[in-house]
Parts: C-alpha cells; sequence; structure tokens
C-alpha cells in the first residue's frame, strides 16, 4: 500500500496527483489555507511542468510583482536588499539556498488561487477523508514500513509520502531533533492609504520596522505579516496608513523554517518522502514546487 499522510493543501494535492493507487491518512487541516483570506501565499508560481496538472483548473496566469521596502523606498531589483532582508527573517539561521531561491523572484507568471483550490480538493475527496479518518484513526508510532494508529490499526506501506509538520512526524517515528523555527502573527487590515506601486507583495527590509511582509489581496485590503504579535498593533500602524481597520489578527506557531534542509538517513530508510514547506523543513519548498515533486512522483 502506498499511504500519503496528511489533510492539508499538499496533502489533497497529493491524492488527487498521485491518483487511486495512494491512501490517504488525513492528518488536521492546513494551517495557512483554512483561513480566508489565506494566511501564505495565495498563488502557484507557473512552471511547464505543473501546467498540464494547473488546466483541469482552469487557472489563467497572471503577474504577481515583488518590491522590497529598503530606506524608505520601493524596490524591484533584490541585489541590495536581499541579503540584508533574509538576515531580519532568518537571523544567523538563513537556510543555505534561500538566497539562490529569492535572487530571481521580483515578477512571476503565477496561477491562482490556493485556497479556492483547497476547498475544492476537500469537497471532491470528503467521503474518502471521512471514511479513511474513521477506518484508520490517528497515527501515533512508524516503524518498520508500519504505522500503528490510535484504533489497533496496523498499516503496512511501501511508499510514504509525509504532508505533516516534520517535527510531528518525527514524533511519531520516535525520533528526537531539535528544528529551529519562527512563529509569524497575520494581520488582516483594510485600508485606502497604502500604495505599494505596482507590487503584490512588499518585503519590508528595515531593521526598525516591526512587520517584515506586507501582501495586497485587493486595492482595500492587506495582510501584515510579523514575528510577534503587538500588543498596540492600531497605534503602530497610525505610523504607515492614516486610516484604516483591523479585520483580524491569527498567529502560527513554527511558521518560518529556519536553517539548512535537515538530511535524515532514517526517513530514507522509511521510504519516506516529506512534500510541504513544514514537512521538509524548506521555507523555499512553495506550493509550485510541491506540485513539481508531486507530478515527478506520479510519473515513475
Amino acid at each position: 500500500m502506498n499511504v500519503i499522510l496528511g489533510g492539508g493543501l499538499v496533502g489533497l494535492l497529493a491524492r488527487d496527483i498521485l491518483g487511486d493507487d495512494w491512501t490517504i491518512i488525513p492528518i488536521g487541516k492546513s494551517r495557512f489555507y483554512s483561513f480566508n483570506p489565506p494566511l501564505s501565499d495565495n498563488f502557484i508560481i507557473r512552471d511547464e511542468i505543473v501546467d498540464d496538472y494547473m488546466n483541469r483548473w482552469s487557472c489563467i496566469p497572471m503577474v504577481h510583482r515583488i518590491g522590497y521596502s529598503y530606506g524608505g523606498q520601493l524596490m524591484f531589483n533584490p541585489t541590495i536588499p536581499l541579503d540584508i532582508y533574509l538576515n531580519k527573517v532568518y537571523g544567523s539561521d538563513v537556510p543555505p539556498h534561500m538566497n539562490a531561491y529569492m535572487r530571481n523572484k521580483t515578477e512571476l507568471i503565477v496561477y491562482g488561487n490556493c485556497i479556492d483550490i483547497y476547498k475544492s480538493l476537500q469537497d471532491r475527496h470528503k467521503i474518502e477523508i471521512l471514511s479513511n479518518n474513521e477506518k484508520f484513526g490517528k497515527p501515533i508510532k512508524i516503524a518498520d514500513h508500519t504505522i500503528h494508529t490510535d484504533n489497533g490499526t496496523r498499516i503496512v506501506y511501501d511508499k510514504l509520502v509525509s504532508t505533516i509538520p516534520l517535527p510531528s512526524l518525527l514524533k511519531i517515528m520516535g525520533i528526537e531533533c531539535h528544528l529551529p523555527s519562527k512563529d509569524t502573527t497575520y494581520y488582516h487590515v483594510r485600508t485606502d492609504c497604502l500604495d505599494l506601486e505596482g507590487a503584490n507583495e512588499v518585503l519590508v527590509v528595515d531593521q526598525e520596522i516591526d512587520f517584515y511582509k506586507v501582501v495586497m489581496l485587493n486595492k482595500l485590503n492587506y495582510i501584515i505579516m510579523c514575528f510577534e504579535p503587538m500588543e498596540q498593533i492600531a497605534k503602530y500602524l497610525m505610523n504607515f496608513m492614516n486610516r484604516f481597520e483591523l479585520i483580524a489578527e491569527t498567529s502560527v506557531k513554527d511558521a518560518i523554517c529556519l536553517g539548512p534542509i535537515p538530511k535524515m538517513q532514517e526517513l530514507d530508510d522509511a521510504n519516506i518522502i516529506c512534500i510541504g514547506r513544514s514537512a521538509a523543513w524548506d521555507d523555499a519548498l512553495d506550493i509550485g514546487s510541491c506540485i513539481k515533486r508531486l507530478v515527478k512522483i506520479a510519473s515513475r
């Protein structure tokens, strides 16, 4: 039996792409796409490898622009601000490949939107998810190519794709490993006072500014991302806009994966492939890259 662990967007994408030869054991929901608006990138970077799959969704490619706010200016050339920005976000634990990943990402052709795809996949596989949740229960141990669950079920697998956060998987496998991370607090703000100068998202480089990223949902709605919740967020935001309405505040633990991608022989020995940003502990693994990996697995 080939098994998928996870019930978030990447887990459902895995079930959809890998097909009926794979059995999904749903664990939880997406930490980012269970919210509307979503808390993570609501787009899929276009790539010829994912084109065929994305055609199923009749998605129209669009332009997504990323700028850097640095010293009071908005820049679309990352040469100067990128390393400073990475230091602000990751500190001494910058993933070694992050600079190369972000260097050319200022103007992207993307598909959208992820939250609609997530809801559609939930509807498409709803009966299977409910049935498997009742049938298999919750995994509590993985050893010797066997998944043990809390209702006494034993599932012997050949291949396993894990889309759950890596710390959760390692706990089930009985492996101790410290993985550095940062929490993020997301503020949904409605205002007509922000001008991103044609950018869809702005990466805030200046160290003295508490938030590190601003995403434009539309001309009136924005998501502002901080490392920690601020007690006087409304007062603080008045430094950047004259009028606004604070719609929602949401915090997610371990939202940012720090340091290099962990290489673990235990996962290789167990024939486990981890796909997803927190599943692979790779902060550069966007949804489009996850689809590319799943398409390649499906073609083997």
